[in-house]
């Protein structure tokens, strides 16, 4: 993903289900390059797909991490 200083980026913890993934789907469908945050890699590779397909914006990735481990 490239990011240019135009760009709007959203980084969203949590966003495999419930607010998280609404919130995601509202940056996606206002332009926004998404990236979503989720400790299961099978959740949040479904979760991408989902967010494109609903939002018809392809500029959502993942990275899988457990933010609840501050080592």
């Amino acid at each position: 993903m490239a990011v240019n200083s135009q760009e709007k980026i959203g980084l969203v913890t949590g966003a495999t289900n419930g607010m998280g993934k609404s919130t995601a789907l509202g940056l996606a469908r206002a332009g926004f390059s998404v990236i979503i945050v989720g400790r299961d890699a099978k959740k949040c590779e479904d979760s991408v797909q989902d967010l494109v397909t609903k939002s018809g914006n392809k500029q959502v990735r993942s990275i899988q991490a457990d933010l609840s481990l501050q080592e």
